[in-house]
């Protein structure tokens, strides 16, 4: 049981559907079938470009507010050494955190069974 009375109707209905979609599309889009993005058409992905002009990026001045939240109470420097210390902050952390022996709880968990 279709909506349409022929096979010819049903044709003539997907033709007319195909076209409306190709309408929409054409005004996205290029002749040579590139995306159109306002006025800009991007063509392959991103222009070829490196970071080679961010290297000096990290060794921007860092001013801390609270002197007493670094080791030492002293300023971390630039932004790398503040970023180092705070890893190595961190690392200590997670080491104090992780049990030596595994946890009755996580046992249960690797044998398939719920804490």
């Amino acid at each position: 049981m279709s909506r349409f009375q022929s096979q010819q109707q049903a044709i003539a209905h997907l033709i007319a559907q195909v076209e409306n979609l190709k309408a929409r599309i054409s005004r996205l889009t290029t002749s040579g079938g590139q995306v159109r993005i306002t006025s800009t058409t991007i063509a392959g992905g991103l222009p070829a470009h490196d970071h080679s002009s961010v290297a000096e990026g990290g060794k921007t001045e860092y001013g801390p507010v609270i002197l007493s939240d670094w080791n030492g109470n002293i300023d971390p420097g630039n932004i790398w050494q503040a970023l180092d210390q705070l890893a190595s902050r961190i690392k200590r952390i997670e080491l104090l955190n992780t049990p030596a022996t595994p946890s009755a709880a996580s046992t249960m968990l690797f044998n398939g069974m719920e804490a």
